[in-house]
């Protein structure tokens, strides 16, 4: 098929290296010829063949896919005839006329997982940290921090919702419809992506969130030396804060890592969805994924409490119910890993007690500074001179003079114990940026 003005496809291509056998149609004693299809989709495909077929010549094709156990059977038109070598090699584009439901859902599936994956395998090759897919915009990644353009094309609202759609479940979908935000965890041969689906203006929307499949170091991931201490703890409670795509998930699993090299402990991760997969070293892990092995976080950390469990990380403390688990498994003797999507150490605390009843605030307050053994505010900040990042901390640690100022509601207070506190390893953000040279 020769070169010319972009045409707007009816039907998502994929470039794929499959055989196809052919003849043509309605007749029996037909020769069967073997092609290389050059690229197919749910309406047609194209075909490296050594003879030129005539235009509107009806065949019988059956395509051999490795990944079903048979082969597809259909029938198709020849739309198109281009030569590319003199006599001995043309691009045959032929148009299905007749073929199964089931085999046309297959070959669109396997369409949308290509152009998907292609995307992101161009994004993360540049280094990019994140790819975002609107509707009306070229695709976009984020590369030290800012958003770049992948490409210059522009997605139709129908396009990113196949695109997206293409891994989403029933369940997923219906959220969606409903203006509920979806989190997933998509997994390609490229690697693994954390997925924030949403709707934007009536139309689907999808941030990708690149998960190394390597689990970094504490150290490696620029995190302070106390940040060890606190996984040595045998019971309380550790909370690690950010916006999203502030490093949280890549920092929490150091940090379990780090238990499972140092002590033999049950360690359970309760997460919505799961992002790192953990070989069990010292420690037993086992991992929940929140909507697909259990209900909720509730739950969850009700089953994990009966698991025996001497680690639990719960995923996101968002709710009253949650909160109110997490100190009671951290008050029995527990250690409790939780991310929260706070900005600093202060605004953390003030909506540990502020999400419960007025009622309950002073129990509240008596319960955190009683189990809290640190929090851990980040910040991810791109570098001038690369396309890598820098993380910035502010770290509170659970000292006695902490728990006071907790017991007393006079939460404001923690910010100058932390510029204080540089003995016992905290820091403020401040700090933490002036050291990297960054202005606050």
């Amino acid at each position: 098929m020769g070169e010319g003005p972009k045409e707007q496809r009816k039907y998502l291509r994929t470039l794929i290296a499959l055989s196809v056998k052919y003849r043509v149609a309605d007749d029996a004693a037909g020769i069967v010829k073997e092609a290389t299809i050059k690229n197919i989709s749910e309406g047609g495909l194209l075909i490296s063949a050594e003879r030129s077929i005539p235009i509107s010549t009806v065949l019988d094709l059956e395509i051999g896919v490795p990944r079903l156990s048979g082969s597809i059977k259909a029938k198709g038109k020849v739309a198109r005839v281009e030569e590319i070598k003199e006599g001995q090699l043309y691009q045959v584009g032929i148009s299905f006329t007749q073929i199964e439901a089931k085999d046309a859902d297959f070959i669109r599936q396997c369409a949308k997982s290509a152009n998907l994956n292609k995307l992101l395998d161009t994004a993360i090759s540049d280094g990019a940290s994140e790819v975002h897919l609107i509707a009306g915009q070229p695709a976009a990644m984020r590369l030290s921090g800012r958003l770049e353009k992948i490409e210059k094309e522009v997605f139709s609202a129908e396009e990113v919702k196949y695109l997206i759609y293409s891994f989403l479940t029933d369940e997923d979908k219906k959220k969606i419809e409903n203006n509920q935000q979806v989190d997933v965890l998509y997994q390609s041969d490229i690697g693994s992506f954390r997925v924030n689906v949403y709707q934007e203006e009536g139309r689907i929307a999808a941030i990708f969130r690149y998960l190394s499949s390597e689990i970094k170091t504490l150290a490696e991931l620029g995190l302070p030396k106390i940040t060890e201490e606190f996984c040595r703890n045998p019971s309380g409670l550790i909370i690690v804060t950010g916006p999203k795509g502030s490093g949280k998930s890549a920092s929490i699993a150091a940090m379990i890592d780090f238990i499972n090299k140092e002590r033999a402990a049950v360690i359970v991760s309760l997460e919505e969805p799961i992002e790192y997969f953990y070989h069990a070293q010292k420690s037993v892990i086992y991992q929940h994924e929140i909507g697909l092995d259990i209900s909720s976080f509730d739950d969850a950390i009700k089953q994990a409490l009966s698991e025996h469990a001497n680690v639990i990380f719960i995923g996101e403390g968002r709710d009253m119910h949650t909160l109110y688990m997490a100190l009671t498994a951290a008050e029995s003797g527990h250690l409790v890993l939780m991310s929260m999507h706070t900005p600093d150490v202060v605004s953390t605390i003030e909506r540990m007690i502020d999400i419960f009843p007025v009622s309950q605030q002073q129990q509240v307050k008596a319960q955190i500074a009683g189990v809290l053994r640190g929090i851990i505010a980040q910040q991810l900040i791109p570098r001038k001179d690369s396309k890598e990042e820098m993380l910035a901390v502010e770290i509170l640690s659970g000292t006695p003079a902490v728990a006071e100022v907790i017991r007393k509601g006079e939460i404001k207070d923690l910010t100058k114990i932390m510029r204080a506190g540089l003995r016992d390893g905290m820091c403020t953000m401040e700090s933490s940026l002036q050291r990297l040279g960054v202005s606050p």
